[in-house]
């Protein structure tokens, strides 16, 4: 992982990684967290996040912890509004990928086709947008 300090204050993150692809399609999509695997009440051995309902019964017996906090038999107890903050996780949008050669899919495939329709008939919906003729005429706006 590289890590790029920017002119804002700000930093960016960025990594590399490499994959064997198959023949067949399919979808990456990249998942990251503040939090280290095996965190009591957070996350499992593998890294994954658990449940946030197991965390409502962590204690918080740190002087820094929220005044606003319910409090169960003299301690205060984590909420929902500090388990939001505590732990982060971001999920990236799905990446396709279809190795060179194979033959596309049918979203594909609609993808195009849909395109060339739009380029074929994009007259029509400019007229129709700024109130021009249209494809309904212009009698059908003013009978004057």
């Amino acid at each position: 992982m590289q890590s790029y300090k920017l002119r804002d204050g700000s930093t960016r993150l960025s990594f590399r990684t490499t994959f064997t692809a198959g023949s067949t399609p399919f979808y990456i999509r990249a998942r990251g967290t503040n939090i280290p695997p095996a965190t009591p009440n957070v996350s499992d051995s593998a890294g994954n996040p658990l449940l946030d309902l197991n965390n409502v019964n962590v204690s918080c017996t740190d002087a820094a912890c929220p005044s606003h906090l319910g409090v169960v038999n003299g301690v205060k107890k984590v909420t929902n509004d500090v388990q939001a903050w505590s732990n982060v996780w971001f999920y990236a949008n799905p990446i396709f990928v279809r190795t060179h050669g194979t033959p596309q899919l049918l979203v594909e495939k609609n993808k195009e086709l849909a395109r060339k329709l739009a380029q074929e008939h994009h007259h029509w919906h400019d007229w129709d947008h700024w109130g021009h003729w249209g494809h309904w005429g212009h009698w059908a706006f003013n009978r004057d």
